[in-house]
């Protein structure tokens, strides 16, 4: 659940038949607590590469890169900026292959059908072994951890400058 949250946070445009079908397992499995942490592991799938991605951002000083802040474009009457034109021809070519193709369902597999079966098999054994509670349970934990991680580590090197600057 987290990875499907993740991809789909990264492409957001789409989640929302992924999110109804985490709506609809979590519903029918009977366990709300069950439903809830499915829930709760697809909302950080989702948020959790923004987070990164601004965190890179600051961090980084990307704001400021040139590459990143691209060029005004002029298209006859119309003024545009160089990021506007590669998003749209990205979308446009996404737009194209979702025509060709009916979505995705007619792209091809990067492995054949049997190769994908013994894989499912595979970890269906390994999801048999390990209960979803645990793992629930342990992603979360995970997840906490990161996140004090996150905001206690600028908190904790402003500290350690200001004892340098004093005995300095």
């Amino acid at each position: 659940m987290l990875a499907l949250g993740a991809v789909y946070g990264l492409a957001g445009f789409c989640a929302g038949p992924i999110l109804g079908s985490v709506l609809a397992v979590a519903a029918m499995g009977g366990d709300p607590w069950r439903g809830g942490a499915l829930l709760a592991v697809y909302g950080l799938g989702m948020a959790v590469p923004v987070f990164v991605l601004a965190a890179l951002w600051d961090r980084f000083d990307l704001g400021r890169r040139r590459w990143l802040r691209g060029r005004p474009v002029r298209l006859g009457p119309l003024r545009l900026h160089s990021t506007q034109l590669a998003g749209g021809v990205l979308f446009m070519v996404l737009g194209a292959m979702f025509l060709l193709f009916d979505g995705t369902s007619a792209l091809p597999s990067p492995m054949g059908v049997d190769t994908e079966f013994a894989w499912e098999q595979r970890l269906a054994r390994v999801g048999d072994v390990v209960s979803d509670r645990a793992l629930l349970g342990t992603l979360a934990v995970l997840a906490a951890a990161v996140s004090l991680a996150v905001l206690v580590a600028p908190a904790l090197r402003g500290r350690g400058r200001g004892r340098s600057r004093q005995s300095g």
